[in-house]
């Protein structure tokens, strides 16, 4: 007879009651470890995250700062492997995708109609995936943040496996002197994909940031910026799924601890501050 796969919720509870004796002994508030519930899952938390900084002047002068800004966020509540500046080539993103196992990719640099680049070893531009490796990505979901790879490498990536494909269709921009308003808009999909949330959950939230950053720059009359917010917004393209997902949402994981906590079996617990900004659900749970 073929052995029973856990549900997340089930290794969720499973982690609960290893913890629950040391809580009960200790008597003292329980900080959640994020990274050490997750580690658990490995398949479903692994993020491979790609951004390489090429000779300045250049467009990763700016993408390396919203790449280390997701990671920083990423990295607390997920396992995540960053291949940053020379990490990021071919030869290292083939390597981890194997290796790592990653079920979500974030990449961050220049990209084109059927192609997203990395590093060379001579710091310049590198296809780390294009339409002969597109294969790579089966089963797993891509978010990046590039022009151009929407319209081609995207569709040949989902016809060869890849579950869902986020990014752009066309050239995107950035306003250097505004260039962080464009991250938060960019970033929101792979943040709700590492907290769990569905591919379409995840464009949804850019639309919404990209419409608030917009009315916002019109209202102080920066007409420029949010021109090209906009033609940001309107080139952002999903392909493949709707509802794929790459971890397992928080909630899963921690309704065991507050049920716990309600019924006064172990101490009120320490939360993380991300959760109580980024996962709504939560906070509705503990209220």
């Amino acid at each position: 007879m073929a052995a029973k796969t856990l549900s997340v919720k089930e290794l969720g509870k499973q982690y609960v009651k290893r913890m629950e004796k040391p809580i009960l002994v200790y008597k003292k508030p329980f900080l959640v470890n994020w990274k050490d519930i997750f580690v658990r899952f490995p398949r479903y938390c692994h993020v491979l995250l790609i951004a390489p900084h090429h000779a300045s002047p250049d467009y990763t002068d700016y993408s390396i700062q919203g790449a280390d800004d997701f990671f920083a966020f990423a990295n607390s509540i997920a396992t995540v492997k960053y291949l940053r500046d020379t990490q990021a080539t071919r030869a290292n993103v083939e390597k981890e995708i194997k290796e790592f196992n990653p079920r979500l990719v974030v990449h961050y640099d220049h990209g084109s109609a059927n192609a997203i680049y990395g590093e060379s070893a001579v710091n310049t531009p590198q296809a780390v995936i294009d339409t002969a490796n597109a294969d790579k990505l089966n089963l797993r979901v891509m978010s990046t943040v590039s022009c151009l790879s929407a319209s081609g490498l995207g569709p040949t990536a989902v016809s060869k496996g890849c579950s869902c494909y986020v990014g752009y269709n066309d050239l995107h921009w950035i306003i250097t002197t505004t260039h962080m308003s464009f991250w938060n808009c960019a970033d929101k999909v792979h943040k709700k994909l590492v907290l769990g949330y569905s591919t379409q959950t995840g464009f949804d939230a850019a639309i919404i940031t990209y419409n608030a950053n917009i009315a916002y720059y019109a209202s102080i009359g920066d007409t420029f910026t949010a021109v090209h917010l906009q033609m940001d917004r309107d080139r952002l393209t999903l392909v493949g799924s709707e509802t794929a997902t790459t971890c397992p949402k928080r909630l899963e994981i921690i309704k065991p601890y507050y049920e716990l906590v309600r019924s006064k079996k172990i101490p009120d617990l320490v939360w993380p501050p991300q959760v109580f900004e980024l996962d709504k659900e939560i906070i509705n749970v503990r209220q």
